[in-house]
Parts: C-alpha cells; structure tokens; sequence
C-alpha cells in the first residue's frame, strides 16, 4: 500500500506542488490577516499586490514569442537565435517597465531598485516555467513558478514564532524568490539554439509588442478591482478585500492554471472551438466548486473570530465568488487563445478591452457619489463576462480563418 501510495504521488507531483503553492499563498493571507492590524495588513496586501503584478509585466509579452516560435527535437526545445536575442533585451528592459507602471497606477509610491530586482528575478522563473511547460515537464514549472511562496509561508511563520517586528515583507518575499533561482543549478530547460534563423527580428519584436501591449492592457483589467478599490477606500477596506479575494482566487487561479497548462500541447496539436467550449465549462464548474468551498472556510474563522473582515458582508462574499469563478473560467480561453491568436488579433482585441476598462475606471473614479464596494464588483464582474464571451468569439473565428484580413 505504501509503494501504491509513494507511485501516486510521484505521478502526480505537478498537482501536488500546485496545492502546495495554492495552500502557501492561502496560509499566508489567514496567519497575516489573523495576527496584524488592519492597516499593517493593508501595507501588506498592495506589496503582494505589486509581486503579483510584476509576475505579469515582467514577461513583457515574450511568453508569446516562447510558445509560438518553439519546436521540439528528440526531448530538446528548438529556438533559433533571434529568440534568444530578443529574450536578452527582455531581460534588460522588464524590470524598467515593471516598476514605471507599478508607480504610475500608485501601488508603489516611488522609484524602487529593490522592485526592479525583483522583476529581474520574477521573469527569470516565468521562462523558466514556461519552457518546461513546452517541454511537458509540468513539475518543473510550478516548482520554478510558485515555490518561492512556499519558502515566504515558513519565512512569515518564524518571524511569527519568533516575534519579530520586521515588516518589510517586500524584502523577505525578495530573498524567497531569490532561493527558488538557486534550484537552476539542479534543474534547468533542455534547449538548442539554432544558428539559423528563418524568422527576422523585425517579426519576433512584432509580436512581443503587440502582445507586450496585450500584457499591459490585461493587466491594468485584471487588477482594475483593486486599482479602483485602493483609490477609494482607505488601507484596511482595501486589506479586507484583498484578503478574500485572493484568499478565494488563490486555489481557483492555480487548479485552473494547472488544468489549462495540460491543455497547452494538446491544443498547438489540434484545436477546436467545442473542445474549447467544452473546457471553459467544465472550468467554470470546477473554479465555483472550489470558491464556494474557500469562501465556507472563511466564513467559519470568522464566526470562530480568527478573522475580522469589517468591511465585507455576505453579499459581497457571494459577489466574489462570482468574480473568481469567471477568471477561473477565463484561464482555459487565455490559452487557447495564445495559441490561435494572430498578432494583430491580440493588438485590436487589446486595445478594445483596454478602452472599455479605462472607460470604466474613469466613471467610478470621477463619480460624484460613492457607489460602495457592492457596485464596482459587479461591475468587474460584468467586464470579466464580457472579456470571456470576446475570447469564444476571437478564438471561433480565427480557428475558422475569418480573421485573415487582420
């Protein structure tokens, strides 16, 4: 029973380091939440919020560029040399972009170096993940992607037991980062550069800026709740939501991310649009499931008054749910949207989305009156229903070829 048991768990340690990084992210949020002052909790919270973020930017659209112009060669991964000149530039350029955005939306309040170290070293290990995600190593890449908040979970549990006051969290998370890097001298992509190179630079940089635009576009969408909720409400409103949100997205995001990556080379094999709509509802499914569940856990601590959430009601609770079980649901259209998206496809639908987001932030930056935290989640909701009915309708029709114009 023992070798059955240790056979399972070495054919499935994917799902086991996704429930890993899930379960330390989670913890992470309950044990701060639990233990500091509303307001140190909101400091906390937009600093997790900026790493979040520089997760994102800091690939600068070159995951695009890594997934499309990749081959496979007896187990090795196939680049040719402009792939890897353009990835140097990356390197070079993110963490300067990374922090210019994080200051201008106000998440951080000045220039910081350390944060572009930390971008330097987030786009360090998302190509890395996304290189032993081609090569269908999906280990190697949750390790390379999420252990660094394994190693913040035991860092914020000994400066707990230990009664520490140092509170540049920033810091710790940095060095957490810092020791997943070090797991590169183990374990790293199998890759051959090709000295040829059939795709000029003009058309790999073509692409990076138009999906780098994308990026930008979707980020600033994907973090508009909290964007507008820290420009509105004060630092422990702001830390109440962010706890429950993504207290709740924390297990959806990776379950979902975990379930759309197997989807990855089935997908650049063979693709169709009711396969993919098959997908997306079966995510939407899985993503309430497990928000529902999370969202009983977080009533229970408070009832139990582990928890203080005085800012956020039933309602609101329920308006979450919603709002995680779309981006659940949307991680499966993100990836087969990578896939079949032609470059200028990606440009359009970016500006479209960007517009309609900025439209909106205006509207309930500039209202009058306060609308309450209810409103704006509806309507995020509402942008993100409309994000996912978008990405069916792009996908459909550039699988069909109606696109060719664009």
């Amino acid at each position: 029973m023992i070798n059955t048991l240790i056979s399972i768990l070495k054919n499935n340690v994917s799902i086991l380091l996704s429930i890993i990084s899930s379960a330390s992210s989670f913890f992470v949020n309950i044990f701060l939440k639990g233990f500091l002052s509303a307001d140190a909790y909101g400091d906390f919270s937009l600093i997790f919020f900026a790493v979040n973020t520089i997760f994102i930017l800091g690939m600068v659209g070159y995951d695009q560029v890594l997934i499309k112009y990749s081959n496979s060669d007896n187990g090795y991964l196939v680049y040719e040399r402009n792939v890897v000149k353009l990835g140097v530039c990356v390197f070079l350029f993110s963490p300067f972009l990374s922090v210019f955005i994080l200051t201008s939306l106000s998440i951080l309040e000045n220039f910081s170096f350390l944060y572009m170290l930390i971008s330097l070293i987030a786009t360090f290990l998302v190509v890395n993940s996304i290189l032993f995600n081609l090569s269908g190593d999906l280990s190697s890449s949750y390790f390379y992607i999420g252990f660094w908040r394994f190693v913040l979970l035991m860092s914020v549990l000994y400066m707990s037991v230990f009664h520490s006051d140092y509170r540049r969290y920033d810091v710790v998370i940095f060095f957490s980062m810092l020791l997943t890097v070090f797991a590169f001298y183990f374990k790293r992509p199998n890759i051959i550069v090709k000295n040829e190179n059939k795709t000029s630079f003009f058309i790999l940089l073509t692409l990076l800026m138009s999906s780098l635009f994308s990026l930008t576009s979707y980020q600033f969408f994907e973090g508009l709740d909290r964007i507008i909720i820290n420009s509105h409400f004060d630092k422990s409103v702001f830390g109440d939501y962010f706890f429950l949100f993504s207290t709740i997205l924390a297990p959806v995001s990776v379950i979902c991310t975990y379930n759309s990556a197997k989807k990855l080379v089935a997908y650049k094999d063979s693709i169709s649009i009711s396969q993919v709509k098959k997908d997306f509802y079966h995510s939407l499914f899985l993503s309430f499931t497990i928000a529902m569940i999370v969202g009983g856990v977080v009533l229970f601590l408070i009832y139990i008054g582990f928890l203080q959430l005085l800012s956020i009601d039933f309602q609101t609770l329920i308006l979450v749910i919603l709002l995680c079980t779309l981006r659940g649901g949307y991680s499966i259209l993100s990836m087969a949207y990578k896939v079949v998206a032609k470059s200028k496809t990606l440009f359009f639908s970016s500006i479209f989305f960007l517009v309609i987001s900025l439209l909106v932030f205006f509207i309930l930056k500039n209202l009058n009156y306060d609308l309450g935290i209810k409103s704006m989640i509806i309507s995020i909701c509402l942008l993100w229903l409309l994000r996912c009915l978008a990405y069916i309708f792009i996908v459909e029709n550039d699988i069909k070829g109606n696109f060719k114009c664009l």
